[in-house]
């Protein structure tokens, strides 16, 4: 396994500068991220903006931690959760993770209730440390604002009676539509990679939830492949509910993009023999994964495994395929957007003096200069990168 360089995020400088008047000197940030050398240098940019290592606390999730990134946060002096390594094969990610975020928070609530602390920001990718912080809120709930990067998080926590604000960036107009074409892209990029190593040559493939994801998925795929769609939405499916199940023994794959469960074990019986299923989405909960995990005969360690269980194989053990291995190839430059997202909603939070709860936008001033930053900046180097061909 080989390492390069941080990538250069300049992006995130400049969305800083949007609020130079924002310090973090005297603030708290727990959060949920992917470990990944992209998410260290958002944490570096809080830093510069007065934000202390001690005052921060970090969780990963297994299948999205790069453990040398998590080697380097550490000697960093960050308290970056060793949890944020741990998998358990035989059991459903999403309870354990749920059980590591638990302590996690009840470690940190001791440091979030000190009366120098004035403003505690919950950084979340899934839901899961906003959903325990809402059920276990600190002595001065005025003092907490989250923010949410994830759709999933967001579904997760939509309809439940929140006590603190939540800043929505998993929902802002920018993520949604410059955020998906990548993403899609290199998901589709990191599953024929795998694919091709397996000698597996799928020729219909069915994508289940034909959301943002979903749909720019369709479109990378469509002219080389025969694809059907099925969506809780009428109107974005090939296939109705009623024939979904008998319609699953023609595909060859099957892609889950809902951030749920999409198909049961009890619904494996339908599958074409060696019918491949990969997860676009967080977790392992596209399908019921823990399910073939346990069947597996072989030694099972690796997160990153893809297996063939009673002729079904499982990409990844049921995790999102975009996270394999090649940490550095996966974590590109593009991933600034999302990071800066991220770091704006924070500094947006950190200067919130408002009442509501619940999910409140993304300000839209800060993402059109974001994009704007981005675009002109991207044209200037493809604009050097043609100059320099031509000479």
């Amino acid at each position: 396994m080989t390492y390069s360089k941080a990538p250069k995020l300049p992006l995130l400088k400049f969305t800083a500068n949007l609020h130079p008047d924002v310090s973090l000197e005297d603030v708290y940030i727990i959060g949920e991220q992917h470990i990944v050398s992209s998410t260290f240098e958002l944490i570096k940019a809080l830093f510069k903006k007065g934000l202390r290592p001690q005052n921060l606390l970090l969780i990963g999730k297994c299948y999205s931690t790069n453990p040398y990134i998590y080697a380097q946060m550490v000697q960093a002096g960050i308290d970056v959760s060793i949890a944020s390594l741990a998998f358990d094969p035989n059991e459903d990610f999403d309870a354990q993770y749920r059980k590591y975020v638990l302590n996690l928070y009840k470690r940190a609530l001791p440091r979030l209730n000190l009366k120098k602390i004035k403003k505690v920001i919950i950084m979340s990718d899934g839901g899961a440390l906003q959903e325990i912080a809402n059920t276990l809120p600190l002595n001065d709930l005025s003092k907490i604002v989250g923010v949410e990067q994830t759709t999933s998080g967001y579904e997760n926590l939509k309809s439940k009676k929140l006590q603190f604000p939540i800043i929505n960036v998993a929902r802002s107009d920018t993520k949604l539509r410059h955020e998906s074409p990548f993403i899609a892209r290199l998901t589709v990029e990191r599953l024929f990679l795998s694919l091709n190593a397996l000698n597996i040559h799928p020729k219909k493939i069915l994508v289940i939830g034909n959301g943002s994801v979903g749909a720019q998925i369709c479109s990378i795929l469509k002219d080389d492949f025969n694809i059907s769609t099925f969506d809780v939405i009428p109107s974005k499916s090939s296939i109705s509910n009623k024939d979904f199940e008998d319609s699953l023994s023609q595909f060859d794959l099957i892609i889950g993009a809902t951030g749920k469960r999409t198909i049961s074990s009890n619904q494996y019986k339908y599958l074409k023999k060696n019918a491949v299923l990969a997860s676009v989405s967080s977790s392992d909960r596209e399908f019921d994964a823990v399910y073939l995990r346990r069947k597996f005969k072989g030694t099972l360690t690796d997160c990153h495994q893809h297996l063939l269980v009673d002729n079904i194989y499982l990409m990844n053990c049921g995790f999102p395929v975009i996270f394999d291995t090649s940490y550095d190839i996966i974590d590109t430059s593009e991933f600034q957007l999302t990071r800066s997202l991220l770091l704006t909603g924070v500094l947006q939070g950190v200067d919130y003096r408002g009442s509501d709860k619940g999910f409140i936008s993304l300000d839209p001033e800060d993402q059109r200069e974001i994009v704007q930053e981005l675009f002109s900046s991207t044209q200037i180097k493809s604009r050097k990168q043609e100059r320099s061909v031509k000479q």
